[in-house]
């Protein structure tokens, strides 16, 4: 059998640029003729070079191609250039084109199978450029060959688009039938229909167009700056590589576009936090912010900054020990969290050895009354001296182990550095400062922590600044959601930090948990895949160079959107994404689930109560992506039941 040609599209199948749209270019370029002296105003070319293509398109009828040239014959006489003027205007157009454009991984990996299976290869495209502009092109991507045809509108007069006559010129030229011919495009009209109705195979690949994310992250970016806008381009660059995790193609697009630019958005504003305030060491606190670390190093590196990053071993069950103190009423609020049964002795292991826990039961000190709650016992064994000079030992060794390993990695409390976490309320930060505190014999250290975002914070502990990424309003309307989403997407590749040892040269390390499932390890991975991609097509863009308080939230957009705003596909792509909801043991649950009858229970309560959204937990955390993975009639009963009052939101 005859193998049949495999022809392409070529802007936005096997090249993209780096612009967010072609008009991004034409602002681009109004800034280059500017600075060559052409343009007194850029506001004024912009719309007259979409104008002057117009009017080229009309001169022809719009059923034949236009050129380059055609074009810049309308701008001269808008713009009232000499004829050197404008030709010197569209060379630098074609030099920016050039410069810009970058290859579409996908696409550029399903032309080398056809070409390595050994079938015929060429390339089509409706292009004011010419064909000697295309060729440098795609020869610069290492894409085409040299004994490959280029077939462009702009020669033959032409296109896909208008009637498919492009295609019939194709033909020709390669002497085939059209049922050999097999197309491949971006545009629907011009790759799909008009190929269909030239009796050519066609293969529709939208995938380099903007996605939904991408085009509301462009809504949040100024209109007439193309730096910023191209940021936009990271993600689509990131999602259009080939993932070497084992993960589907939806999932991986939809982290290429939302997780990835939040944690770039977040590692940057950390970045300029630091640059601002003069700090040069910035202390990423286990297991949130592993992943972080990571982008937030990359990038670092590319910009040459003289800022450490540090990955530091921490977590509720190493430092609120160390952080035990006289306020009980402090103390025994974090003992007392998510313990079950009504056990105080649970609550006390967290402070004490089983050892010490077994010694204190032999001299009857852990007695518990018929029916009393765990934080009575709890207060009623902690004012025995026996057992506070127990808990008093144990808590200094936990201190001192704490101190040393601080002491390892540089740490110096208020001085050139600061902690970063995910939020929400800041207690590792404040366990931390109690500790410091209770060696230095009372002194308040100061401290600084940066987080996504804050909520709930009960109490504010002296010396301790914090500050969050994102504000407080909007992580209060996104509630449980956000931490469910956030959590479950920042997982390390390790287990939590239960304590620290020292070793046999002296040094102290952290003492682990068992380590993540391989499905967390799996999800890990993918996550951490996207956001370093992300992060390295990032610094390639011109919006790196942009103060980051302009780039920030329009990256933290897309994250927040699918939070509140996912539809069926994106639940479908997150299906059986598990998160961990345990504190002392794992707890897996999936992000989101198909709304259940207690489910709707609680929505019709939270209804009746006027609950807001933000304080409603469904046995799966995601409350949007639980309803998004619905059916259509429960979609649209849980949304009715969620509608609220303009003044109670």
């Amino acid at each position: 059998m005859t193998r049949p040609t495999y022809s392409f599209d070529v802007f936005d199948t096997l090249l993209t640029r780096i612009h967010a749209t072609p008009e991004d270019v034409h602002l681009h370029l109004a800034e280059v003729l500017l600075g060559r002296g052409l343009l007194t105003d850029t506001t004024i070319f912009v719309v007259a070079r979409r104008q002057a293509e117009h009017r080229a398109w009309r001169s022809v009828g719009y059923h034949r191609a236009i050129a380059i040239e055609d074009i810049y014959l309308h701008l001269a006489n808008t713009m009232a250039w000499s004829e050197g003027q404008a030709a010197q205007a569209m060379q630098h157009e074609i030099a920016i084109e050039s410069a810009a454009v970058r290859p579409v991984a996908s696409g550029v990996g399903q032309l080398r199978r056809h070409r390595a299976a050994g079938a015929r290869i060429c390339y089509v495209s409706d292009m004011h450029l010419r064909e000697h502009h295309l060729c440098p092109m795609l020869k610069g991507a290492s894409i085409l060959d040299d004994h490959e045809k280029v077939f462009v509108s702009s020669e033959f007069g032409a296109t896909k688009r208008g009637a498919g006559r492009l295609y019939e010129h194709v033909l020709r030229d390669l002497g085939i039938s059209r049922w050999r011919l097999v197309h491949s495009g971006d545009d629907f009209r011009a790759d799909v229909l008009m190929a269909a109705a030239r009796g050519v195979r066609w293969r529709h690949r939208p995938q380099a167009r903007l996605n939904r994310y991408e085009s509301m992250m462009l809504d949040a970016l100024p209109q007439h700056d193309w730096r910023a806008r191209s940021i936009v381009s990271a993600s689509k660059f990131a999602r259009l590589e080939t993932p070497t995790s084992a993960i589907p193609e939806p999932t991986w697009q939809l982290l290429c576009s939302t997780i990835a630019p939040f944690v770039a958005g977040y590692a940057l504003w950390l970045i300029g936090e630091a640059q601002r305030r003069g700090l040069d060491t910035l202390f990423f606190l286990a297991r949130d912010m592993q992943i972080v670390h990571e982008v937030a190093s990359e990038l670092v590196r590319a910009l040459g900054l003289p800022l450490r990053c540090v990955y530091l071993n921490g977590s509720r069950a190493s430092w609120q020990k160390p952080g035990f103190s006289a306020d009980l009423n402090y103390d025994l609020t974090w003992l007392n969290d998510q313990v079950k049964d009504n056990d105080p002795r649970a609550a006390l292991r967290r402070l004490l050895s089983n050892d010490s826990l077994e010694a204190l039961d032999r001299d009857g000190l852990l007695d518990q009354r018929a029916g009393e709650a765990t934080r009575d016992a709890l207060s009623r064994w902690l004012g025995r001296p026996a057992v506070l000079a127990c808990v008093d030992m144990e808590v200094g060794q936990a201190r001192t182990l704490l101190e040393m390993y601080l002491a390892q990695l540089r740490f110096n409390d208020g001085d050139g550095c600061a902690l970063v976490d995910a939020g929400w309320r800041g207690t590792l930060q404040k366990c931390l400062s109690r500790a410091l505190a209770a060696q230095a014999d009372g002194a308040k250290p100061s401290l600084l922590g940066f987080y996504i975002g804050l909520r709930h914070r009960v109490s504010l502990e002296p010396g301790c600044e914090m500050q969050a990424f994102l504000p407080e309003s909007v992580v209060s309307q996104s509630g449980y959601a956000l931490v469910t989403l956030v959590e479950g997407f920042l997982t390390a590749d390790h287990g939590t930090t239960l304590g620290y040892e020292c070793t046999a040269d002296g040094s102290v390390r952290p003492r682990l948990g068992p380590p993540p499932t391989t499905e967390e390890l799996s999800q890990a991975s993918a996550v951490r895949e996207s956001c370093l991609a992300y992060a390295r097509k990032l610094v390639d863009l011109p919006a790196i160079a942009l103060p980051t308080n302009t780039l920030t939230s329009a990256l933290a957009a897309p994250l927040l959107a699918l939070c509140s705003q996912p539809t069926p596909a994106d639940a479908a792509a997150l299906r059986g994404w598990r998160i961990d909801v345990g504190r002392d043991e794992p707890q897996l649950t999936s992000i989101a689930r198909r709304l259940s009858a207690v489910d709707m229970a609680k929505l019709l309560q939270s209804k009746l109560r006027s609950t807001p959204e933000a304080d409603i937990y469904l046995t799966g955390p995601w409350l949007r992506g639980s309803i998004a993975a619905s059916s259509m009639p429960l979609r649209a009963v849980s949304s009715w039941l969620l509608r609220r009052p303009r003044s109670s939101r």
